[in-house]
């Protein structure tokens, strides 16, 4: 959005700051209404307000010398007394756009109320409908609405007077990756970047469309150039690590991570990240160390109580790992992989086994089918004795998996278990030959063939 400019009193005329003219005062020494109009801060507030108490202006004048101090209160952070001074200009003036389209910037950015500013970005446009930037902040006032469609009219609205408008491609190209319309985004990123090549922000934006494309080696292009431009900026640096990390480059995103935290030493989702990838490279005590900062930092990070419990899970501590798995669920009862490591901890602690149970079972609700989900819905139906449930999802799971070797031992027992012992028998040698530990991994929980 363009900064807010402000205006000088002349007669009747209303002209921008830029702009070098005579006032009234000038004739003398500059009178109030010249330094409300060029000073700032405190000095042109209180030369507006001696202004507007001298009963010397009225009408449009005295509407800009109000819109003048609302630039003032709203630059100092005083929005209310801002808003007051817009209401006070825009009910003397109501013809000029510029002051609805100012009062509008304060309802969206400051009072985060879109419909207010929607209604005060119509009024702009319908006293302006070729100022590309009434159009611009009624978009964004849609996109915070909600309503995307719209937003997407808007700044097509824009674009097709101005093709040149490279916030307009920016901002709809985030709003389509929004809806989930990949190849329209990127579309729009390549357009912005065409415009304005030398700004990072569109490179990283199209950076983080080609990540969720999958497209992990044409993002780390990106976000390299994003870093050239803006080597400072931490959310580039944090984007290239994250596709790194999904290009399989541990060590490499683990030195970007590294970077972002040199950078912000409060970035609590690079060392939530980089303790992932500790965890992942059989490095524990780093995994909790960075983990521990994060939720430190983040304690409402429920990825990074997901995170910590899995490292204590994999340590064999399985009451934390438990109460980190509660912990991510009860800031995001959405996420589906707490749900499944709960159940999964409880399974393998053998206990609580019915809660475990309906921890898979509110998994599947929310992942419905997922392979990894009904193998452990699978074994805890064999600790809990029910080996035709765990048939069920055993049978599941190898239907999407034929390899699946847990589920194939799995499947073996609880055949045992139903005396079906040639099934059963065949299922436990296949998983077997597959994986020569895995009858150990069982026996570890107390899961035997003659159990």
């Amino acid at each position: 959005m363009p900064p807010r400019l402000k205006a000088i009193l002349l007669g009747s005329t209303l002209a921008v700051a830029a702009v070098v003219i005579v006032t009234a005062g000038v004739l003398g020494m500059p009178d109030d209404s010249d330094r409300c109009a060029r000073a700032s801060g405190e000095t042109a507030i209180a030369a507006c307000s001696r202004a507007i108490a001298s009963d010397r202006w009225h009408g449009h004048d005295l509407a800009i010398l109000h819109f003048n101090r609302a630039i003032e209160y709203s630059d100092k952070g005083e929005i209310d007394r801002a808003l007051a001074d817009y209401d006070r200009s825009i009910e003397l003036d109501p013809a000029k756009p510029e002051a609805y389209n100012n009062r509008g910037r304060l309802w969206l950015d400051d009072k985060a109320d879109p419909d207010r500013a929607l209604a005060d970005f119509d009024q702009a446009v319908r006293l302006d409908p070729r100022d590309l930037d009434y159009v611009f902040n009624r978009a964004s006032a849609w996109e915070a609405k909600g309503d995307s469609d719209r937003a997407i009219a808007d700044y097509a609205r824009v674009i097709a007077i101005d093709p040149g408008h490279a916030p307009a491609f920016y901002n709809r190209a985030i709003i389509w990756a929004r809806k989930g319309d990949l190849d329209r985004a990127i579309a729009d990123d390549d357009a912005a970047i065409r415009l304005k090549p030398n700004d990072p922000r569109y490179y990283n934006n199209r950076g983080v469309d080609w990540l969720s494309k999958g497209e992990a080696d044409r993002a780390v292009a990106d976000f390299d150039q994003a870093v050239r431009l803006d080597p400072k900026d931490p959310g580039y640096t944090y984007n290239r690590a994250r596709a790194r990390q999904a290009q399989g480059y541990l060590d490499w995103a683990i030195d970007d991570y590294t970077r972002v935290i040199a950078i912000d030493p409060k970035h609590a989702k690079a060392y939530r990240n980089r303790g992932r990838i500790h965890r992942t490279n059989g490095d524990p005590d780093r995994a909790l160390a960075d983990l521990a900062v994060a939720l430190e930092l983040d304690p409402n990070d429920a990825a990074a109580w997901n995170g910590r419990g899995l490292v204590y899970q994999a340590r064999g501590d399985l009451d934390r790992a438990i109460a980190d798995f509660s912990a991510a669920i009860r800031l995001d009862p959405t996420e589906a992989a707490a749900f499944n490591n709960r159940c999964w901890t409880r399974a393998m602690a053998g206990r609580d086994l019915e809660q475990a149970l309906a921890d898979c079972t509110e998994a599947l609700r929310l992942v419905p089918g997922d392979a990894e989900v009904m193998d452990t819905r699978g074994f805890v139906h064999l600790r809990l004795g029910r080996p035709d449930d765990a048939i069920a999802d055993y049978d599941a799971v190898l239907k999407v998996n034929p390899r699946k070797v847990g589920s194939l031992y799995g499947r073996g027992i609880a055949r045992l278990r139903k005396g079906d012992a040639a099934a059963g028998q065949a299922d436990i040698a296949a998983a077997t030959a597959a994986n020569a530990t895995i009858a150990e991994e069982f026996a570890r929980y107390g899961i035997r063939p003659e159990s």
